[in-house]
């Protein structure tokens, strides 16, 4: 097996990463340009990932985006835990 062959499963799930954060970044920075939809870049992402990556880099950008998602956009933003109701 070459370096190559075995470098490239690393690759695709570099870009998985690489692919959401780039969606991510003009999503949280100019709200204006997302104009309220917040997953039509993720869901662009996604595409791409498994289109390119396959199904674990697909699943794994997947993953990604819904974790970064439920964490800056939607409230409460920068929680990872429920606020219980008083």
């Amino acid at each position: 097996m070459t370096i190559q062959a075995q470098s490239a499963p690393l690759l695709r799930d570099d870009l998985a990463v690489a692919v959401i954060v780039l969606a991510l970044f003009p999503t949280k920075v100019l709200p204006l340009l997302s104009n309220g939809v917040i997953f039509v870049l993720p869901l662009g992402a996604i595409i791409l990932s498994a289109w390119y990556g396959g199904r674990g880099p697909g699943l794994l950008t997947t993953l990604l985006s819904v974790l970064a998602l439920d964490y800056f956009f939607i409230p409460p933003v920068n929680e990872t835990r429920q606020r219980s109701a008083k």
